[in-house]
């Protein structure tokens, strides 16, 4: 099973594929896609879409983890990200993949113990669950993609959970 996460971005959108598979977590890859220098938002949005098709169309993910929204102190910049998560969310329903949100303290708590654990503690940490050669210098290069990455997985430890608890019934 494959599982895109996405840390959605107006200039710059993180994604981590991995696949769950009966013998646990095997990572595929992640990066940050990048609008580039477009002269309004309507033009970004136009060519987010286009890099965001390009990974359902690679990956073609059963999964799809989306970093829920918190309101900031700018409503504009909230609004603007919602767009960029409709975008996500399109192309996730078009693909067929199974939606799912998490908020990033949650993956924070899940990952490291903590909901108040640091990106690069998170990025770490994710680094040595998936065996990935870990180097101090893209810790501030990388976040926007360690945090989709980290959406993924942690998506792929609650697949089990999810699983168990819709065989007794219950609905989380």
């Amino acid at each position: 099973m494959i599982i895109l996460g996405v840390d959605p971005g107006t200039q710059n959108l993180g994604f981590g594929v991995v696949e769950k598979t009966a013998k646990g977590v095997r990572y595929i890859a992640h990066g940050t896609l990048k609008t580039g220098k477009q002269p309004d938002f309507p033009s970004r949005l136009g060519v987010m879409g286009e890099k965001v098709a390009l990974l359902f169309e690679k990956w073609s993910p059963q999964i799809c983890v989306l970093e829920k929204i918190f309101l900031g102190r700018n409503v504009d910049s909230a609004f603007k990200l919602g767009h960029i998560r409709g975008v996500c969310m399109h192309y996730a329903l078009r693909g067929k993949a199974e939606l799912f949100e998490y908020t990033p303290r949650l993956v924070k708590q899940g990952i490291t113990g903590s909901g108040a654990a640091t990106k690069e503690q998170v990025q770490m940490l994710l680094y040595s669950q998936l065996s990935l050669k870990w180097d101090p210098s893209l810790v501030t290069k990388e976040l926007d993609a360690s945090d989709a990455l980290a959406l993924a997985f942690y998506h792929s430890m609650r697949i089990d959970v999810l699983k168990r608890f819709a065989r007794s019934g219950v609905d989380l």
